[in-house]
């Protein structure tokens, strides 16, 4: 027999296989954000499919793009869950719910309360490795929904611009959620009439370790402050706040008052509400010195040694961290400055600004009110966008500072980084 005549007793699939498919589940692995690379890999055979598979449906997001008109919005979420509907109804398909981990919900006005909860409730009991759930707009028919269907394993809650309401079905719903670890509640407004009737208590769950306050109603921090007094969750480790000036401030001196003092609180004058301007104008003078306000009323009670701030990259950033820290509370001995790009910024162009604020530093120092001022970024994912020019300079452009050792300066320092942020 020729050495190269074929092995009759060697079938095509067994010749075929040369790696185990432990070697392809790494491959696919790598592909795991290429969705046209994965549904490619998916039609390869049997065995890819639920490699490929488990990151095709990892996430499932029916929300919709800020880009779309009113009327898009409302029939894209529309046509979305219509098709998930369909998707875990057929005995066929129903199983890829056990491949998804964060789920993204979008409520339009456009369909009925029920027929939005029933595809809900519906998705939610065949999705049992659900660790993220993102709502936007619910109402408290779907709060109850999750409270019966969500699984326990759930680490992840966001909910966004929910319709006005009674608290009530959505504290039922946090109380049932024994594993919840993050929590981030976006673009939340108090309804008048519920501000009148009574205090609200809002009771977070025992196991939170971080929480996002993203334009919240002062109110709800309030309640928030008011349940902390009843059960306090010991293992909460960081608050994200982002306020909105226009509601202003009640409420953040009682959550100040019920924090310990080992929970570390990152304020967001990021936003664009929060915008700091380039400071040549005098209109922009009075924005800047507005918001310098805004950001000390919020700090007034606040007992904590160290507060993080996350602030965009501009003109007016230096007088605003002077200005900033010139009124910090007596308590407050560290301040960490996570610095995101808006825009290619020569920091020399204020050569003054850096020298007053190295004064101010210094004073606090010697004033044993201050113990170090330390700049990082605010993940590992901006590191692109932002511009290192800054950071490169700082060391020489707070020389007092630097040589008291109170500055720190590190790119790779990655701090107030709240997961669901920008949402709101």
């Amino acid at each position: 027999m020729r050495e190269d005549t074929p092995d009759p007793s060697i079938s095509p699939s067994n010749s075929e296989r040369r790696f185990p498919n432990e070697i392809f589940a790494i491959i696919i692995d790598d592909l795991n954000d290429d969705l046209p690379s994965l549904r490619a890999t998916a039609l390869v055979c049997k065995d890819f499919v639920g490699l490929s598979q488990r990151h095709i449906f990892r996430t499932i997001d029916v929300t919709s793009t800020h880009s779309q008109t009113s009327e898009q919005v409302h029939r894209s979420a529309s046509e979305c869950m219509n098709r998930l509907s369909t998707l875990l109804r057929d005995p066929q398909s129903v199983s890829l719910g056990r491949f998804v981990q964060s789920f993204h919900f979008y409520v339009p006005s456009g369909l009925p309360i029920f027929r939005t909860t029933e595809i809900l409730t519906h998705s939610l009991q065949n999705m049992p490795s659900l660790a993220e759930l993102r709502l936007t707009s619910p109402g408290p028919e779907h709060f109850q929904v999750i409270q019966e269907r969500c699984p326990h394993a759930l680490k992840e809650l966001s909910i966004i611009s929910p319709l006005p309401q009674d608290l009530q079905a959505f504290q039922n719903m946090l109380a049932s959620m024994p594993n919840l670890e993050f929590l981030a509640m976006l673009d939340w407004r108090v309804p008048f009439w519920q501000q009148v009737l009574k205090p609200i208590i809002l009771i977070l769950p025992s196991s939170l370790r971080e929480v996002n306050f993203g334009r919240v109603d002062p109110i709800m921090l309030e309640a928030v402050a008011h349940g902390m007094s009843i059960l306090y969750p010991q293992m909460l480790s960081t608050i994200f706040l982002q306020l909105y000036p226009a509601w202003g401030f009640r409420g953040i001196g009682a959550l100040w008052e019920r924090l310990q003092i080992d929970t570390s609180v990152v304020l967001d004058v990021q936003s664009r509400s929060y915008f700091i301007p380039e400071p040549h104008h005098f209109i922009a003078n009075r924005v800047l010195s507005a918001i310098v306000n805004d950001t000390i009323g919020i700090m007034l009670g606040f007992t904590a040694p160290k507060v993080i701030l996350r602030c965009f990259q501009t003109h007016g950033l230096v007088m605003f961290i002077t200005k900033f820290i010139s009124n910090l509370p007596h308590s407050v001995l560290k301040v960490l400055i996570a610095l995101a790009n808006d825009g290619p910024i020569n920091p020399r162009l204020k050569l003054e600004d850096w020298a007053t604020l190295d004064e101010v530093l210094m004073q606090r120092h010697e004033q044993g009110l201050l113990e170090s001022v330390s700049f990082g970024r605010p993940s590992i994912l901006a590191m692109d966008t932002i511009s290192l020019d800054m950071f490169n300079d700082i060391p020489s452009l707070l020389p007092r500072s630097e040589m008291a050792d109170i500055l720190k300066v590190d790119t790779a320092m990655e701090v107030g980084v709240p997961r669901a942020y920008g949402t709101a």
